[in-house]
């Protein structure tokens, strides 16, 4: 039995109102409580004009969205 929870690599898309999205990759214990938290902060807390879409994403869109950064588009 491990002493330390294991840890996964989460990705979350974040889409503002004005319709650009941010994929980002973050490591967390818990990836459904991570997304919660992700939701709270950047919707439910956040001032109206201010919030965002919270969505889980895959490890390929953050490859993609990486790849398109990257290029500077």
């Amino acid at each position: 039995m491990s002493l330390h929870p294991v840890s996964r690599d989460v990705f979350v898309r974040r889409t503002d109102q004005a319709g650009k999205s941010v994929v980002t990759q973050h490591l967390a214990w818990d990836p459904a409580e991570f997304l919660v938290s992700q939701v709270k902060q950047y919707d439910r807390d956040a001032k109206p004009a201010e919030r965002q879409t919270v969505a889980m994403a895959t490890a390929a869109e953050y490859r993609a969205y990486r790849t398109q950064q990257k290029k500077g588009n």
